[in-house]
């Protein structure tokens, strides 16, 4: 009768001579997309590593050594379990016999090994330390490049494919938020292990690599996906988009500046340039912001109830009885302090062209009042 040890050195055997067969399979039954595929065959080694490890150890707590790159590259964390179960149910279709009995007696034993492995490889890229491992400097590195607008180095692209373009996006991190752990939780993700990171001052840079053409519209969705995965939670973000390698830094720029326009003004979601593009006009002429902020004090003056009113009356489109259900005042309440603006600022809600001084103004005074120029 086989030892278990005996079974398991027999599953070696089998999985290394089959191992083409097997990587085909698991293509074909879960294990999609063309990156994953690159990486299989390198996942499918550290699988049989860590069975010769269990196997040498006689006891399952023999040690993994794996190179850097299995760390730096979420895919193979994502490519291990789907292979470990397609190298099971293999065994399971051309295994019989006695010899499949015996295998029986170790599925715990080969699939606790699947799992130490999985867990040492994401717990390889949620390690801070390994930081330093060629993957992830060479991402960096990339990244850095193509900020810099200098060549890229080497192949270009961690994985060595072409590009359609680039989603740049500039994350305004508050105090306190751990950006290294928030880029962990991308790098395990399976859609954004090959997002290009720039650590820069409190912010984080994120360059997305994209395999195909990518429509305006898609771009905030992209964003906003990404930030999710990271699960940060609102947090003001600037997002443009590059067609080619020159344009990266010229587009993370852009980035930078939404970002900093949706900070000044709490904004706590991705946005393009046509989404602000008011508000960063007013960033960008910091005394055309301070004249129209100041039109507004009166307001202010009264306590802040008219700025509201104002505020909520224009967001509801001018609409009367909307404004004062959301406001839970009478609409003759809103009557008189709509009133009340136009004699303290000359400005009347009836005309288009206040109007539209008003609304800009509101975004005005927000920033001057948060410049401390009271």
């Amino acid at each position: 009768m086989m030892s278990d040890d005996e079974v398991i050195a027999a599953i070696i055997d089998i999985l290394v001579r089959n191992e083409p067969d097997i990587i085909s399979a698991a293509l074909r039954g879960g294990l999609s997309g063309e990156r994953l595929g690159r990486v299989a065959p390198n996942a499918f080694g550290y699988i049989v590593e860590t069975l010769q490890s269990d196997l040498d150890a006689s006891s399952g707590t023999g040690e993994i050594h794996l190179p850097d790159e299995a760390y730096a590259n979420g895919d193979i964390a994502t490519a291990v379990p789907v292979l470990g179960a397609g190298a099971w149910r293999f065994l399971v279709a051309h295994v019989k016999g006695e010899q499949r009995i015996a295998m029986s007696r170790v599925a715990d034993r080969f699939f606790a090994a699947v799992y130490r492995l999985e867990r040492a490889i994401v717990a390889g890229l949620m390690d801070e330390s390994r930081q330093s491992s060629p993957g992830l400097d060479r991402r960096g590195a990339i990244a850095e490049a193509l900020i810099a607008g200098r060549p890229l180095p080497e192949a270009g692209l961690v994985d060595g494919s072409a590009t359609d373009g680039y989603v740049t996006i500039c994350i305004g991190f508050s105090s306190g938020v751990d950006r290294r752990a928030c880029l962990h939780r991308l790098a395990v993700a399976p859609r954004w292990q090959h997002v290009l990171p720039a650590f820069q001052e409190q912010d984080l840079v994120l360059i997305v690599p994209l395999d195909v053409p990518t429509a305006a519209q898609e771009i905030t969705a992209i964003a906003r996906e990404t930030l999710a995965e990271m699960k940060i939670g609102p947090m003001p973000a600037g997002v443009a988009y590059a067609l080619t390698d020159d344009g990266v830094s010229e587009a993370v720029e852009e980035a930078r500046m939404i970002m900093q326009v949706a900070r000044s003004l709490d904004y706590p979601h991705p946005y393009v340039l046509e989404d602000v593009c008011v508000e960063a006009l007013l960033v960008r002429s910091p005394d055309l912001a301070a004249r129209l902020g100041q039109r507004l004090e009166p307001l202010a003056a009264r306590g802040g109830y008219l700025l509201d009113t104002l505020r909520a009356y224009i967001a509801s489109g001018r609409r009367r009885v909307e404004t004062a259900t959301r406001l839970h005042i009478h609409p003759n309440t809103l009557d008189y302090r709509l009133r009340k603006v136009k004699t303290l600022t000359g400005l009347s809600i009836t005309s288009v062209r206040d109007v539209q001084t008003l609304s800009v103004g509101l975004v005005a005074w927000q920033l001057y009042d948060q410049s401390g120029d009271d």
